[in-house]
């Protein structure tokens, strides 16, 4: 390594460094350095305080209006986010605990008499993560909990009842699901997921309905 001093010309004298004929400017240099520094202070590892996340996806339904049973098909979009907090320390894996909501929006299509109905779903409550922190860009998961409350509108009517109301049904803690995943770290603080989660739900009035939902998503999620 060579130094030596910029002619007259450059009033400021900056030293260069010639490292095998190419010359590196002080300024640069010191840019660089911290550029690197940063990066080795960001975490490839390690639980973030706070996730929220975003997804969307299809569904198998299994919706069972009374007697009679449909397979039906639709989408669904929604929101979680979580606080989350380290659980046990084994080696060089950690159990990432989430504790936050979630909120889901969406529909399934069936097929009675010839004719086509939809139903749209709206729920929202708790929900808990456990995520497996492993020395890799992928990490997997489990997540569950349940709805604190559910809205239905249904284009069938006569399931609702005769009550003149537009189709709608709704309860609170009527429903739970449970599933898992994998997250995919693509930069430190971004990640993309994808999970299967089954959903169930159960009404008793004014009468018997139950559905059970097969939903596959994917996502993208924030951490801080």
């Amino acid at each position: 390594m060579l130094l030596r001093r910029l002619g007259p010309a450059d009033r400021i004298g900056a030293i260069e460094f010639s490292l095998g004929g190419s010359n590196v400017n002080i300024k640069q240099f010191v840019i660089i350095a911290v550029i690197c520094a940063l990066c080795a202070l960001v975490p490839v590892s390690g639980y973030a305080l706070f996730d929220i996340g975003a997804y969307g996806g299809g569904n198998y339904t299994e919706y069972k209006p009374g007697v009679t049973k449909f397979d039906s098909y639709g989408g669904q979009y929604g929101f979680v986010a979580h606080l989350n907090t380290t659980g046990m320390d084994l080696w060089v894996i950690d159990l990432e605990i989430g504790i936050g909501g979630f909120f889901d929006r969406g529909n399934f299509y069936y097929t009675r008499n010839y004719n086509g109905y939809q139903v749209n779903k709206t729920s929202y409550g708790p929900d808990i993560r456990v995520l497996v922190d492993i020395p890799f860009i992928i990490d997997p998961y489990v997540r569950g909990g349940a709805a604190a409350g559910e809205q239905l509108d249904m284009t069938d009517f006569s399931i609702r009842g005769n009550d003149g109301s537009r189709g709608e049904m709704g309860h609170a803690w009527g429903a739970y699901y449970y599933g898992g995943g994998i997250d995919i770290t693509f930069f430190p603080f971004l990640r993309f997921f994808a999970e299967y989660i089954r959903y169930t739900s159960t009404y008793k009035e004014p009468r018997n309905l139950t559905f059970i939902q097969n939903q596959l998503n994917l996502g993208l999620r924030l951490n801080l």
